[in-house]
């Protein structure tokens, strides 16, 4: 048996966990050394509006995952990776139309939540989120034996 078989999902799901460590703390303690009180306040506001498209690809995962199980434990292998696939498949279109909706009305959102206090850039927020699709992604990678 290919180890490989056991370490691509487990690499995609402590992938998760990485990236979540990464960006929930690491750029905001950069940014709190090296930037201003509001820099933070917009980065926080930013990041929260955000991680709304990772959070997509992380409940997903955990509602289906007892049901994948459940699939490889009856002996249906190749229903089961069909299945996950296609659920991957939506879950990153879905994903991607969330960035593109955040790209869109993000900043007028972020505006309005804040009492006109913080304005941030399409530009910002695309670059924030990158992180947050490319998590998706590279979850779906990782369990993509084809991938």
């Amino acid at each position: 048996v290919s180890q490989s078989r056991y370490i691509r999902p487990s690499f995609a799901f402590i992938s998760i966990h990485f990236t979540q460590a990464a960006t929930i703390q690491g750029g905001i303690q950069l940014l709190n050394r090296f930037g201003t009180p509001s820099d933070v306040v917009c980065l926080n506001m930013g990041r929260t509006l955000v991680r709304t498209i990772f959070q997509v690809g992380v409940v997903i995962n955990n509602s289906l995952r007892p049901e994948f199980s459940r699939m490889l434990g009856e002996g249906f292998r190749k229903e089961a990776e069909s299945f996950m696939q296609i659920v991957w498949v939506k879950s990153l279109f879905v994903c991607f139309l969330g960035y593109i909706l955040i790209l869109c009305f993000g900043p007028a959102f972020i505006s309005a939540w804040s009492h006109e206090n913080v304005q941030v850039s399409r530009k910002f927020l695309g670059l924030l989120g990158v992180h947050a699709v490319l998590g998706v992604f590279l979850v779906y990678t990782c369990l993509n034996e084809d991938g």
